[in-house]
């Protein structure tokens, strides 16, 4: 998003008019409010999403985050769950989508100890190292994730 929130919110609104039933473009719609620290918006959309398809992601997680920063904890510990339910390996990706560098590498580290051959993990914590700056981390991350998995989809992410 490149913190260009609202470019992203008036182009997300237009696929909300060709698609009024798009539950991504809910789920990032309420991102990008999070993001704006809207948070009550954030929610609105995020439970539009969530009515349409109740496997979103995004829209699970963007409600757990606004209801905690809203102080609704047991709402928002309900939402989290159902995150961990629909996506129990990638909380760290989840973490890094918002921006919580140190609570995603965590995630990241317990993950890659379980299965320290986790392409995916190695290329977010990457990211997230060359983020923090730290690029001899990110460097090796990235790397070693290009040679467990050639696929261009992780090569994109360089």
């Amino acid at each position: 998003m490149l913190n260009r929130f609202e470019e992203s919110l008036v182009d997300l609104t237009k696929s909300l008019e060709i698609d009024p039933n798009n539950a991504i473009a809910f789920g990032c719609r309420g991102l990008t409010f999070y993001k704006m620290n809207y948070y009550e918006k954030a929610l609105k959309e995020s439970e539009f999403s969530l009515k349409i398809d109740q496997k979103n992601t995004i829209a699970s997680l963007v409600l757990g985050q606004s209801c905690y920063k809203l102080e609704k904890y047991e709402e928002s510990t309900k939402y989290l769950t159902n995150l961990l339910d629909l996506e129990p390996r990638n909380f760290g990706q989840a973490h890094l989508m918002l921006n919580n560098y140190e609570d995603s590498l965590a995630d990241l580290n317990k993950s890659l100890e379980i299965y320290s051959n986790n392409a995916v993990a190695l290329s977010f914590r990457g990211q997230i190292y060359y983020i923090l700056k730290n690029y001899d981390k990110s460097y090796s991350d990235l790397t070693e994730s290009l040679k467990l998995d050639h696929s261009s989809v992780i090569k994109s992410k360089l």
